[in-house]
């Protein structure tokens, strides 16, 4: 996992949220649901994504409803447990 969560970290979409400690916390699938919003975010130039975007995200990336429980998942590893 350490390896691959390094991978996924220098991607250039990543940069962003890189440096939460939270995400060493993540589970694999939350992980790669959070690598795939971020890409989302980062081919539209969403800087800021709100509600609508995570949503957009969910339909136009064909995001399950369990996968989207994942990405909540991911937002509140890196987050949360990050301390902010």
């Amino acid at each position: 996992m350490q390896a691959n969560l390094n991978e996924i970290l220098n991607k250039p979409h990543m940069q962003h949220v890189a440096g939460f400690p939270g995400l060493k916390t993540l589970l694999p699938i939350e992980l790669t649901l959070l690598d795939r919003f971020m890409a989302f975010c980062s081919d539209r130039c969403l800087a800021d994504p709100c509600v609508k975007d995570v949503r957009a995200f969910g339909e136009l990336d064909s995001v399950g409803a369990r996968e989207m429980i994942g990405l909540q998942g991911a937002f509140l590893g890196a987050w949360l447990r990050s301390g902010l």
